[in-house]
């Protein structure tokens, strides 16, 4: 009786433990890709600091582009 529950039980938890698995495998990946743009997104702010500094300091540069909204508080 209890040999019959037992495999009634992993019939039930195996899969649940592949979909588990499986997640967080995704959300590892996820967390890795992420990573990857926020980097990527800090280095493009940094260098449209830089950009802005050395257009600001030109003589020739009478106004500079407007910043995008989206990236406001950013610059």
């Amino acid at each position: 009786m209890l040999e019959q529950q037992r495999a009634d039980f992993a019939l039930v938890i195996t899969p649940i433990r592949e979909d588990v698995d499986n997640l967080r495998r995704e959300v590892r990946e996820l967390h890795t890709a992420l990573d990857v743009l926020r980097n990527r997104y800090r280095a493009a702010i940094d260098y449209l600091h830089a950009l802005l500094g050395w257009a600001r300091a030109q003589p020739a540069a009478a106004t500079a582009p407007a910043v995008p909204a989206p990236l406001v508080d950013e610059v």
